[in-house]
């Protein structure tokens, strides 16, 4: 007993005189605490990198660029995030909630669209700002219906507008430098969000009938209008050489980008899918509690995976894997066959969150205000 004692006065003196630090090594015998004897630390690095608190729900797309995340949210401010650690950079105050993805342009520029809090949730402000310092460059006012962001084209911006009495629907091109309008392509009732590519702009609207419709991106002029059987509510995806729409009876439609003649469709038989996606063969879009993969150049189904009870708000392709929230949980499977590669609970219901994947890492946000980033590859 007394040489217990004597012993650890003795190591006691040792640690405060010389600060030894003592550590022991896990079980897998290499020191990294992965278990599986490699030395590379894999296992030591969770899935959830960092998360990021708002003031309200985040249903926007996260958007990243040059190692800063950009989200808006329901509490009107859209934050700026180091992409790395989840600090915040900056956030600017808009005059209303932000319910779509915001749009990092040439010049460093972001542009976004705030919306009205008044349950319609209507388009309502485009805003330009500085990407760096957060500050307002200029913004005009948009009376609109959707919440569709924006799509940088050549240094300029387009949005979506809806304007009253008339209730007739308009896509403008804005200059970036002051927000002059270029021009403007106007609808009898409504047009989606628009996306660009190629010097072309694609859109979906309503003009005497349902049309998908490309425009000349220097000019506004119709190139090409292809009818449509129902009325498209979501925005088009451009990928490749197609355009893939998703209209409000569940019909998902590829369209050639140069001349729009319709390649085929898929009627999935739900109503009102989200905005489809495309990418490593493959389309990708959810409605309700199903999600819905497609062989990109057939239209043929590839497979479906139900989430009972679940309200999916949109999903991303990316690296051969499909990402998405439903309920508390961040899910990515294989492309190929629907397998879970990995499932990911957080603490907040991320279904209508839309996810972003970017070098390497995933980020959505939550119904009750929170941005997640998470590491995107599969388990080592």
């Amino acid at each position: 007993m007394r040489f217990t004692v004597l012993f650890l006065t003795i190591l006691l003196a040792l640690v405060a005189a010389f600060g030894l630090v003592f550590c022991t090594t896990p079980a897998d015998g290499d020191g990294d605490g992965d278990g599986n004897g490699d030395g590379n630390g894999d296992g030591d690095e969770p899935r959830l990198v960092w998360t990021f608190s708002t003031g309200g729900s985040v249903v926007a797309r996260p958007v990243i660029a040059d190692g800063r995340v950009y989200v808006g949210s329901r509490d009107y401010n859209l934050y700026c995030i180091n992409a790395e650690d989840g600090t915040e950079v900056w956030r600017f105050a808009a005059d209303g909630p932000i319910l779509a993805g915001a749009v990092v342009g040439d010049e460093g520029l972001v542009f976004f669209n705030s919306h009205t809090d008044d349950g319609w949730e209507s388009s309502q402000t485009l805003f330009c700002l500085n990407a760096a310092s957060g500050t307002e460059d200029w913004s005009e006012g948009l009376a609109g219906v959707l919440t569709t962001g924006p799509a940088s084209h050549a240094g300029d911006v387009i949005a979506d507008g809806f304007h009253y009495p008339s209730r007739s629907q308009s896509l403008y091109r804005f200059a970036s430098a002051d927000g002059s309008e270029q021009w403007r392509h106007q609808s009898d009732a409504f047009v989606t969000g628009a996306v660009v590519g190629g010097g072309m702009v694609y859109l979906a609207e309503f003009n005497g009938g349902n049309f998908v419709t490309c425009l000349d991106a220097d000019d506004g002029s119709v190139i090409w209008q292809s009818p449509a059987t129902n009325y498209i509510h979501e925005k088009p995806e451009l990928h490749g050489d197609f355009v893939y729409t998703a209209d409000g009876f569940g019909t998902l439609a590829c369209r050639d980008a140069e001349d729009g003649t319709l390649e085929w469709e898929y009627d999935s038989g739900t109503d009102f899918p989200t905005e489809p996606v495309a990418g490593d063969g493959y389309v990708v879009f959810a409605a309700d509690d199903t999600v819905f993969c497609l062989d990109s150049a057939s239209g043929a189904e590839v497979w479906t995976r139900t989430y009972d009870g679940a309200e999916i708000a949109g999903v991303v392709v990316a690296d051969a894997n499909v990402y998405f929230g439903q309920g508390s949980t961040v899910t990515c499977l294989a492309a190929a066959d629907a397998s879970l590669v990995w499932g990911q609970d957080v603490p907040g219901i991320v279904e209508d969150g839309v996810p972003a994947v970017a070098d390497g890492f995933v980020y959505i946000g939550d119904f009750a205000g929170n941005v997640y980033c998470l590491r995107a590859g599969a388990d080592e």
